[in-house]
């Protein structure tokens, strides 16, 4: 796929670099219009993996185009746009050296249970996260904020029926739906692996539980704290033997939605889509806008091709070929608004 990028970026005449990195390169591409503005375009060409690749209806590395869509693993996220803030961490509970017998779980401690119970001191039912000082610093909404998230088009009855759910968490609805999605953070449960889960019984007592959790974190958290203060919540609960394993972090962007480079992208949206824009605060997606920005006072909108059943990161990924086409109408009218 790097090869691809490059040839791509080559063909309009950038400069391209590649930058070798711990994990895959970096394409870098510029492109000298003698302007004093510049103009910046993040995207990241690796995917998902493609299982359970027995659900996908075609080849999930092959564009397959059926009824006006392309499907494909990762033609929405994210080389649709050929154009993505998250603390992840694993706990891990151990007990006896090796997996026993169930009949002694009379006698020896199971961790499954005991990383269960650690668990269950995370969150209430009332989805609040129990870590002491987990919401410090979260900043409340700005009245721009709120005006952002109001104009979402959130169709409630379509989403619950796309995803084959009755409620929303805690019945919410309307405005307070919108805000819950784009500006609380989360602590999310992604996966619990301990002791025998095949096919018919085994007896088993674990030797070991996992669990990887990851925190969905808003403006001014950040996953070092995050991972601290889950340190010394499990201590202070008792919890002193589960390790922690923080997997990456990623720290959260936001852009002042008052910044003239909004107006810009805004203007061009309008320019080419016949719909008022859907415009959210901020995406709960990792993003490396943080480490590329910070301090700089650089603002960052993101624009996007995908659709509300794109299905990321799950079998027969998608996008309209529609919206492929008006996305890079848009683009282009980013570039020559901003120029101006």
């Amino acid at each position: 796929m790097k090869e691809l990028v490059k040839t791509f970026l080559q063909r309009v005449d950038a400069s391209v670099e590649e930058i070798e990195t711990d994990g895959f390169p970096i394409i870098y591409a510029h492109l000298d219009s003698e302007k004093e503005k510049t103009l910046t375009f993040y995207n990241h060409y690796d995917v998902q993996p493609e299982v359970p690749v027995e659900q996908w209806l075609s080849d999930p590395f092959k564009a397959d185009i059926r009824n006006g869509q392309i499907f494909a693993r990762g033609v929405a996220d994210n080389k649709g746009n050929l154009i993505a803030r998250i603390c992840y961490v694993e706990l891990i509970c151990k007990g006896a050296k090796f997996d026993l017998h169930s009949s002694e779980a009379a006698i020896i401690e199971n961790p499954a249970w005991r990383l269960i119970w650690a668990l269950n001191s995370l969150k209430d039912e009332q989805e609040n996260i129990l870590i002491e000082g987990f919401y410090d610093d979260v900043i409340s909404l700005s009245e721009k904020d709120r005006i952002f998230i109001q104009s979402m088009d959130f169709n409630e009855e379509e989403i619950k029926k796309l995803y084959g759910i009755k409620s929303f968490l805690k019945n919410v609805t309307g405005n307070e739906l919108k805000e819950t999605l784009t500006a609380e953070p989360t602590c999310t449960i992604c996966g619990i692996n301990s002791g025998y889960t095949g096919e018919g019984t085994k007896t088993v007592l674990p030797s070991t539980a996992m669990v990887k959790l990851d925190f969905r974190l808003v403006p001014n958290q950040t996953p070092e704290k995050i991972a601290d203060l889950l340190r010394k919540h499990l201590d202070k609960s008792g919890f002193h033997d589960i390790e922690i394993r923080q997997s990456h972090g990623i720290h959260p962007f936001n852009t002042d939605p008052s910044n003239r480079f909004v107006e810009v992208v805004l203007e061009s949206v309008d320019q080419v889509y016949v719909e008022p824009p859907v415009i959210l605060r901020n995406l709960a997606g990792s993003s490396p806008m943080y480490k590329m920005l910070k301090n700089t006072g650089i603002p960052a909108v993101q624009i996007g091709v995908a659709n509300l059943q794109s299905n990321y990161h799950a079998p027969n990924e998608n996008i309209f070929i529609d919206d492929y086409i008006q996305g890079i109408k848009v683009t282009a009218a980013v570039m020559k608004n901003f120029s101006q």
